[in-house]
Order: structure tokens, then sequence, then C-alpha cells
């Protein structure tokens, strides 16, 4: 029984007092000894080594199962504990394979119980016996007997602690260079990119390409100088800067990714939704720059884990939506970021613990933001190129255009063509008009007005008698008749051609306006023995300009008269037809053989037709009817039955 509960005695304490295993640097090959190593953390950060020593004298220090120590995102320092046994006459070197870790302390206990303490870190200017290039490498104590030394690291950052841990000698150094020609490829892809892109700014003015090109300047600054370690080859000063405020680049490459994205999609033109959604995260990367700004680097270095992985899902995930909608340039885009999320995820995965930390886990940002950076100049490339063929589409599109408009200017001025020769024409018939009407006033209406100034000189001279005056009066009053008929024409005529006024619609009664104008023209008719008849019906009023019509019936009516021989019967028609009224004026037509319709149906100007009893006339009258006819409904028509002739048009019947 007592042999069994020391056996659990001794198995329960196995984790306490477990050892770690020696390592012997002859027998090393290069690579860590993370499970050769104990460690303890140090909650308040101020223990010294005395105290680390007693603690682990008291079986304090856990054993490490992980090849990478990964000590966390904490306030607290790291006691680590390794034993090792020199290589007789080779000089031997611990590394700290990371360039970032804040303060590192080696103690070397020596034979005397004292301990060697060389110091070293990111923000730290290292000591003689320590080399700092993108590790942290601490010379040993040559010794050439086979003795067991214990070496106690103290370690401490505001950051992500990963300890990749090598014991190796000088002959061994040369197998941890071979991650340069990896690194070398990485940076010179870089240093590609950015030269060629900033020369196509200058060159296209694009800024996509200038978005791209501080991309991968901030790049360079984040992952090449600060998590890879380069930054040692621009000077301590420059290094510790860097080291104390590093994610200033990370949010300054975040901010510039977006910007990029953006413009390379396009976004105000295809797809406008997500700007708010570029504008949130946008906002995300300035409160990153502001917390790295004001030196809070252990919540930055968190806080960028995270804004990395939502950043390339957002852009990633506007690419795709874009992909689909046929935006074809987005296949190498979406390809760039679903790589670089998937790199930041594998590698924030590693730092929480869920995958195990390897030498590669270190190369997973550089070879995946190579990869993402060539997948986002295949893209620019491939956008170019489609910038080329829908400019040159756009340019064929433009040449087409332009021969259209050529085509149609050429029409366009084959018809000013047409229509300036009908000007000229107008002109010439307006000069005809003018001369027709100077020839109107001169001798229509001046010969008239010429006899009746005789007849009323001889009146004053009292040449005549009083049944003289009357009878000459009388002789002149047809004159007087055909003065006042052409001066109501010319004035119409003239109202019209100046366009000073429209048609003035009314509602008025056509069959009483009729009658009275029958009434008017009842005298003259039975001076030439005419009959005059009106055939209407009850017809309702009708909704036209009352003094064009009445001017329209009595033209017609007086041609009627004129071109009516004596004996003669002229009929007014006035007939509903639907919704509107048929007004017809008809008369019996003198040679009806020789009549040309069309000379009546489109009339001008020209010299009047003397009647049949040698009425004389201006030529105006059946152009006025025309005019007002169209103005009120519909055009004047003529027809010819038999021998009789008939002018007719229509009115509307009012509402």
């Amino acid at each position: 029984m007592r042999y069994l509960f020391f056996c659990l005695f001794i198995f329960a304490s196995l984790p306490v007092f477990s050892i770690p295993e020696i390592v012997d640097i002859s027998r090393q090959p290069y690579e860590n000894i993370g499970k050769k190593l104990s460690y303890l953390e140090d909650v308040s950060g101020r223990l010294g080594v005395q105290e680390a020593v007693a603690l682990d004298s008291l079986g304090k220090f856990h054993s490490s199962d992980r090849d990478i120590l990964n000590l966390g995102n904490t306030k607290s320092a790291f006691w680590i504990k390794l034993r090792y046994i020199p290589e007789a006459n080779n000089r031997s070197y611990l590394i700290v394979d990371i360039p970032n870790i804040e303060q590192i302390d080696c103690f070397l206990l020596k034979e005397n119980g004292q301990f060697l303490k060389m110091h070293a870190g990111s923000l730290s200017v290292p000591e003689r016996s320590i080399k700092i290039m993108t590790n942290y490498r601490f010379l040993l104590p040559d010794n050439s007997a086979e003795q067991v030394f214990t070496v106690y690291l103290r370690v401490r950052s505001n950051n992500i602690m990963l300890m990749p841990i090598k014991l190796t000698t000088s002959d061994k150094l040369a197998m941890g260079t071979s991650k340069l020609l990896l690194e070398s490829i990485y940076i010179g892809v870089i240093f590609s990119l950015f030269l060629f892109n900033v020369f196509l700014f200058f060159s296209l003015g694009d800024k996509t390409y200038l978005y791209y090109s501080l991309y991968v300047f901030s790049l360079f600054f984040y992952v090449v100088l600060y998590l890879k370690g380069y930054s040692y080859l621009f000077g301590d000063q420059f290094r510790i800067a860097l080291n104390t405020y590093p994610h200033i680049f990370h949010s300054f490459s975040a901010i510039t990714a977006v910007l990029f994205s953006r413009k390379f999609l396009n976004l105000k033109s295809t797809a406008s939704s997500w700007i708010r959604w570029y504008n949130v995260v946008f906002a995300f990367c300035v409160v990153e720059f502001l917390i790295s700004i004001l030196g809070f680097k252990s919540l930055g270095a968190s806080y960028a884990q995270v804004l990395g992985v939502v950043n390339t899902i957002m852009l990633m995930a506007a690419g795709i939506m874009l992909w689909f909608k046929g935006y074809k340039s987005a296949k190498y885009y979406v390809g760039a970021w679903a790589l670089m999320s998937l790199t930041i995820i594998a590698f924030t995965f590693s730092l929480a613990g869920i995958f195990s930390t390897r030498d590669f886990t270190f190369n997973l940002l550089p070879i995946g933001s190579t990869v993402e950076l060539l997948l986002l100049a295949f893209a620019l490339g491939d956008r170019y190129r489609d910038l080329i063929r829908s400019e040159r589409k756009t340019k064929d599109e433009n040449l087409r255009i332009v021969r259209m408009h050529n085509e149609e200017l050429e029409r366009v001025v084959a018809e000013r063509t047409v229509q300036l020769h009908q000007s000229i024409d107008k002109l010439e018939a307006s000069n005809a008009v003018k001369n027709k009407l100077f020839s109107i006033v001169a001798h229509d209406l001046r010969s008239p007005f010429n006899s009746l100034v005789s007849i009323f000189t001889l009146n004053d001279m009292d040449m005549l008698s009083f049944d003289e005056l009357k009878q000459l009066l009388n002789a002149s009053r047809k004159n007087i008749d055909v003065i006042h008929h052409t001066l109501d024409n010319l004035l119409y005529w003239a109202r019209n051609q100046m366009d000073s006024s429209g048609s003035f619609f009314s509602v008025f009664d056509l069959n009483r306006a009729a009658d009275t104008l029958l009434h008017v023209y009842q005298p003259l008719a039975l001076n030439k023995s005419i009959v005059l008849k009106m055939e209407a019906a009850e017809i309702p009023e009708v909704y036209a300009d009352r003094n064009q019509v009445l001017l329209i019936l009595r033209n017609l009516i007086d041609n009627a008269i004129k071109f009516t021989r004596p004996g003669g019967c002229i009929r007014i028609e006035l007939k509903r037809e639907g919704n509107e009224v048929r007004v017809s004026v008809s008369n019996p037509a003198v040679d009806p053989e020789r009549l040309n319709l069309d000379t009546l149906r489109w009339p001008n100007i020209q010299a009047s037709t003397p009647g049949t009893a040698n009425e004389r006339g201006v030529g105006l009258g059946l152009q006025l009817c025309h005019e007002f006819a169209k103005a009120n409904g519909r055009k004047l028509d003529v027809r010819l039955t038999g021998e009789n002739i008939e002018f007719y048009f229509f009115l509307k019947i009012a509402d």
C-alpha cells in the first residue's frame, strides 16, 4: 500500500520536477530546441535572477512541449531555462531567432556561482558580445572541457512572444542563412513592384497605381523591416524607432488597401452601396493608427490581427460580388485577397496556439503577401488591358458616331439648302405680293377715290346740280362697296401675315350669323337678278373665330355673285355631319370645262379675274378663305358637280 502511494506521488510530481534535456551542441542540428526548455511566468515582472533560480530549485519551472515557445500577448515577463554542453574548440552561440522581442536578458551561470549578464532587445542598443541582425546572437564563453552550462533568459515584450531558440556553433551558422534566399526574393519582388507601379502612376496618372505603390511600400516596412527584422540595416536608432511604433505601418497598409480596392473596383459606378462598408473599415484603420501612435503596442498587436482578417475578407467579398456581376478584372483581385486572408488566418491561429508554430510560420506573411502582390499586379495588368480594349471600342464607337453625325450634318445641310431655296422662293413671292399690293393701292383703290374726289371738286365749284350730284353718287355706290370690301380683306390679310394676333374662338349661332349676312348681300344679288338661298336645318352652336368665319362667308358669297350670270341661283348650306357643321357655298360655274380646281385649292395673290358683269377684285379673298378655314378646323375645299362649283369647309360643334 505504501508502495502504491509512493508511485502515485512520483507520477503526480513528474510535471513539476521534470528536468529539461541537456543540449549537446556538438550533436544538435540547426533547429529549435523548444522541447528542451523550461519556463516560468513572472506576472509582476520584478523577479531577479537569484529569485528565478530559487523558484527553479523548487520545481516552479514548467517543461515546454513545443519546438517554439508561444508565450502569448501579455505584460508578464518570462524566465526560460536551458542547459547545454559546448563543443570543444568551437565557438557556441545562443540564438533567439526573432527580431521583435523588446527585452532579452541572458544570464550564464559561471563556476563561481556568479552570473554573466548579456542584454539585448528590439528597443536596446546591443552589447559587444551580442550581434543583432534579423535575430539575436549571444556569444557563449569558450570551454574545452565537457561541462554542463545553465542559461536563464528573461524576456518581456508588449507584443506576442514567439520564442524560436537555437543553440549552435559557428560552422553551423551558415545553415541559418538558407532563409535569406527566400527573403531576398521577397524583397526583390516588392522593390520591383514598387518602382514599376510608381513609374506607371507618373506615366498614366491613374491613382490606382499610386495606392498600390503605397500599399507595397507600407507592407515592406511592416513585414520586411519589422516582422523580419531587416530594420537593423538602417542603424540602431531607426530599428528602435520602428519597433516602438510598428503598427502604424500596418494601419497604413490597411488604409492604402481600402483606397486601392475602392479605386480598382470603381465602386462609385459599380457598387455604390458598398462604399459605406468601406468607410466603416477605413474608420477601423484610423483607430488602429491612433492606438499605435499613442503607444498602445500590445493592444495594437491584437487589433492588427482582427483588422487584418476583417479587412481582407471584406475586400475579397466586394471583388467576388463584382466578379459575378461581370467585372472580369476582379478574378486576380479575388484570388489575391483570398490568399491573403487565408495567410492572415493561418498566422493568427498559429499565434493563438490553434496551429503548431514552425519556422515556416514566420514565412507565411512574406510568402502570402508576395503572391498577393503579384496577383494584384496581374489584376492591374488585366484591368489595363480591359481599359485599352474599352478605349479602342470607345474610339471605334466615336468614329461611328462621327460618321453618323457627318451623315446627319450632310442631311441637315441638304434640308437647309432646300429650305433656303424655299425661303428664296417665298421671298420672291413676298416681293411679288408687295408689288401687287402697291398696284392695288395705286390703281384699284386710287382710281375710285379719284372719281369721288372729282365729283366733290365739281360740286364745290357749283358746276353740278342736285340731280346731277345724286346721279353721280349713285353711280359711284358700286365703287364704294368694292373699296370697302377690298380694304376689309387687305386689313385681315395684313393682320394675318404679321401674326399680330391669333384666332379668337368663341361659341356663336352660325345659323343666325349666316342669315344676317344673307340680308346684307341680298340687294347686291338683286342687282344682277341672282337668287340667294340658304338651306339650314336646326344646327347647334359652333366653336370658332366668328369674324374669320364671317369673312370666309362674305368672300365666298361675293365671289359667287361675281361669277354667276344673271338669273342664276346661289345656295348657302349649313349641315351637321357628326360633331361638325359643314358650311358650303355653291353657284353655277362659268365655262366649267375650263376650270382648274388645283389653282382654287392652292391660290396665290395674283391678278383678279373679272366677273360676269366685269366686276373687279384684288385676288386676295380666296387666299384669306383658305387660311382662315384652316385656322378654324380644316382646310377649304372645292368640287365641281355638273355645272355647279361648290366651296365648303367644316366647323367644330361647341361642347
